[in-house]
């Protein structure tokens, strides 16, 4: 069911899944619960906090641990779900935006295209998605407008499981999208 999803787990290791979609693995169930708990905080930070349900699952697939978020419920974690470090010798950084930080050039400049951003966010939520499609995905996708497979594989927070998963689409949405500005612009 979710060996082939995530770097595949070892006969000793725990699964974390969240809504039955496997996220993380480890040997330390108390690992998965903190991961678990900041994973939940990062989805309230995205605006995606509708009740959600995660488990904690053996490698024979025996739940272990389950528990359930209600909306607007956080987990409280003192640490970020992802570990990204900042490199102070970066041509860009990051501005927050409402719910989205968005990505800037050294003078302040924003680069992310914020209303092909607002028209992403619009299909990340009327598509079902097997997968959580998260704040920092879209704006990634906002600036750089991939075309191509390749492309997009090589964007910040996305790969090729992202894209086997909903890649197309979002290429697809992102063209649609600037044929109708060009369309609108022609005219106006």
């Amino acid at each position: 069911m979710y060996k082939y999803d995530i770097p595949y787990p070892k006969p000793d290791q725990y699964v974390l899944l969240f809504r039955d979609y496997p996220i993380n693995c480890s040997k330390k169930k108390s690992y998965l619960i903190a991961k678990m708990k900041a994973h939940r905080d990062m989805m309230c930070e995205d605006s995606c906090d509708e009740s959600a349900e995660y488990k904690i699952a053996d490698a024979k697939e025996n739940v272990i641990y389950k528990r359930t978020f209600q909306a607007g419920e956080r987990g409280n974690s003192k640490r970020k779900y992802f570990n990204i470090t900042k490199n102070d010798n970066s041509e860009i950084q990051y501005v927050n935006q409402g719910r989205f930080s968005l990505v800037a050039d050294r003078t302040g400049k924003i680069l992310t295209d914020t209303e092909l951003l607002e028209f992403l966010d619009f299909v990340r939520l009327r598509f079902l998605i097997p997968m959580m499609i998260t704040n920092r995905m879209l704006v990634s996708m906002a600036t750089y407008k991939p075309k191509t497979e390749a492309e997009f594989v090589g964007l910040k927070f996305l790969g090729q499981k992202v894209y086997d998963v909903c890649g197309k689409l979002f290429i697809d949405a992102i063209a649609a999208f600037e044929k109708n500005q060009r369309q609108d612009e022609e005219t106006t």
